[in-house]
């Protein structure tokens, strides 16, 4: 039994430690418009189908607190949703949803839309 075996132990015998799970997608564009419950509103960072990252909100929010809001796009009606607090920043309120309607779940799922090709009425 030699002394310093252990010195020379074979790489394949070490478990290779699982790889990092990768979040999510996240999108930066379209910057989608965000109205909390407390009538605060701001643009998107980034978004995805776990949550907002959220810029423009002066309201300071406890960690873990919860809050809900409304999500635009432009000006049209997107959807619903409620949320926890990840972390705030100076600039940046991170959200992580909780519940979504099924209309902003659908829209978050599709990822950034090419432009409308709806074509515009003719005209009379």
């Amino acid at each position: 039994m030699p002394l310093f075996d252990f010195l020379f132990d074979e790489v394949a015998d070490k478990k290779a430690a699982a790889p990092a799970k990768a979040g999510p997608a996240r999108h930066a564009a379209p910057t989608l418009n965000v109205v909390l419950d407390t009538k605060e509103s701001g643009k998107t960072v980034s978004w995805g189908v776990d949550g907002l990252d959220v810029s423009g909100i002066k309201q300071r929010f406890a960690a873990n607190a919860t809050t809900g809001g409304t999500v635009l796009e432009g000006v049209s009606f997107v959807g619903s949703f409620t949320a926890a607090v990840i972390a705030q920043g100076p600039d940046v309120l991170k959200l992580k949803f909780t519940h979504t309607d099924k209309a902003l779940t659908k829209r978050l799922a599709a990822g950034p839309l090419k432009p409308s090709t709806v074509r515009a009425r003719p005209k009379r």
